[in-house]
């Protein structure tokens, strides 16, 4: 199954900090995506579309976030962490 979409996305914020995480990959996914921290600290991650709705959640400790059950589309994973903000786009594909 192919997707096919076009979109136009800017994001605003005032907390931007791509310190807490050092890689971030496969972009675009077909389901999981793993993420490296500089630190092993518990991090919150939250999933918006690209209409900026809150789509999960979660606290993650491991390295990485199932994204399997997401139809195709653009998504931002916000990783909250102690004190740092990092906001990625991610391609999920089918």
């Amino acid at each position: 199954m192919r997707c096919s979409f076009t979109f136009l996305i800017q994001l605003f914020t005032n907390e931007f900090s791509a310190t807490s995480i050092s890689s971030i990959y496969p972009n675009p996914s077909k389901g999981t995506v793993y993420f490296i921290t500089k630190s092993n600290e518990k991090s919150i991650i939250e999933i918006y579309n690209p209409l900026g709705i809150l789509m999960e959640e979660r606290s993650v400790e491991g390295g990485s976030v199932d994204m399997q059950g997401y139809a195709c589309g653009l998504y931002i994973l916000h990783l909250k962490s102690e004190g740092n903000n990092s906001y990625h786009r991610i391609v999920v594909e089918k």
